[in-house]
């Protein structure tokens, strides 16, 4: 995980102008596709 992490970190510098918000649009759908959907945020994250 954090390998891509890494990768994500250096790509996202160097081509920053490539970097969009995210549509309202996607969120709304998002936010309708996960609702009721508890998650523990303390919980470890596992490979």
């Amino acid at each position: 995980m954090s390998e891509f992490l890494s990768f994500l970190e250096k790509d996202m510098k160097k081509n920053a102008q490539h970097i969009k918000s995210v549509p309202t649009t996607l969120w709304a759908e998002v936010k309708e596709l996960t609702d009721g959907v508890e998650i523990d945020l303390d919980a470890p994250l596992t490979d």
